[in-house]
């Protein structure tokens, strides 16, 4: 789930173009909002658990772990998003309603949010890749049916 989170992300970034060179009220509260969400902290994290999932599947990466953390910190870092990621929020909310969520994150509940998200959310993702798993051979199958049915042959 963290892989096709970080891929999406990465696909939403790279075809979107936001002008961020002009800070409004708007790119401010923004700013203020992922500062809060500490995301850095939580890229970081993803960035990390990602690799060694990923490295736990295909034992095989396991030597080019330290370039693929340098390449994920040079494009994937905080700083190298940050931009974009304010242009994002900027353009979805206004300044008060990013306001009005940056007061929620200031709650009890916000901080436990924001501490506990990135747990969820690969937590989340391993209860994807299980699902997924479980359920392959039907997957599998349904991709047989469909090259048949194509006139094609399945591909493995």
């Amino acid at each position: 789930m963290m892989k096709h989170l970080l891929l999406a992300l990465t696909i939403l970034l790279s075809s979107a173009s936001f002008n961020v060179s002009a800070s409004t009220e708007s790119d401010q509260q923004a700013e203020m909002l992922l500062e809060k969400l500490d995301l850095e902290r939580v890229l970081n994290a993803s960035i990390e658990q990602t690799l060694e999932r990923q490295m736990q599947q295909v034992p095989a990466m396991r030597p080019y772990k330290r370039v693929m953390l340098q390449f994920f910190a040079k494009y994937m870092s905080y700083q190298a998003l940050k931009p974009a990621m304010v242009g994002l929020y900027s353009q979805a909310f206004t300044a008060q309603e990013l306001s009005e969520i940056s007061a929620f994150y200031d709650t009890p509940t916000g901080k436990k949010t924001i501490r506990l998200l990135p747990e969820l959310m690969a937590k989340g993702g391993e209860i994807g890749l299980q699902q997924v798993q479980a359920h392959m051979p039907e997957l599998q199958q349904m991709i047989k049916d469909e090259a048949a049915t194509l006139g094609k042959p399945a591909t493995k």
